[in-house]
């Protein structure tokens, strides 16, 4: 893939071009700990309560805002980093000039093709009113980093897991910034 224009990778997008975008993981909607000492994100198995655990897409998803007011318009967002998105996501991945994954809808022509490439919450998220307290439902999808750090290895050269628990806020949905 060419490098994004000066304009951005999105410039010209219309909303449905957008919103076409999204595999459909729906790792964007879980809840997430923020962790600020160590400029980390942790994934948790809970799903936000308008999340269909089934699709991996949004109940609601014209009205989640209203229904959801830490729910992130991503269109509006889209000439901000989206470095606290799952590093898999199309959005994240055109603003950092990189290609679709051969598993993406829009690459194979299947809706289903994220949910079978193993890429969705699909099988792996709770919902919210059965899950209990959110650091305990810590999952080892990714942890986002916020900010650029040198990756840990093991002896053997492999990367080392993060193995303390955080202790920042808890944030429903996306990462909130503020």
């Amino acid at each position: 893939m060419s490098k994004p224009s000066a304009a951005g990778p999105f410039h010209g997008l219309t909303r449905a071009g957008w919103d076409r975008l999204c595999d459909g993981c729906g790792r964007c909607c879980v809840h997430k700990i923020d962790d600020p000492a160590a400029g980390l994100t942790y994934y948790t198995n809970v799903a936000c309560r308008l999340l269909d655990l089934d699709t991996g897409r949004c109940k609601r998803y014209r009205t989640r805002r209203h229904r959801v007011p830490a729910c992130v318009d991503l269109y509006a967002c889209r000439g901000e980093s989206f470095d606290w998105l799952p590093s898999s996501c199309a959005y994240r991945l055109l603003a950092g000039g990189f290609e679709l994954p051969a598993w993406h809808p829009l690459r194979t022509g299947d809706p289903e093709s994220t949910r079978r490439a193993g890429m969705s919450i699909v099988g792996h998220a709770v919902p919210e009113s059965e899950a209990g307290p959110l650091e305990g439902n810590i999952i080892a999808w990714e942890p986002l980093r916020k900010r650029p750090a040198p990756a840990r290895r093991t002896p053997s050269g492999r990367k080392a897991a993060v193995a303390r628990k955080p202790s920042g806020r808890v944030t429903a949905g996306p990462v909130l910034r503020g």
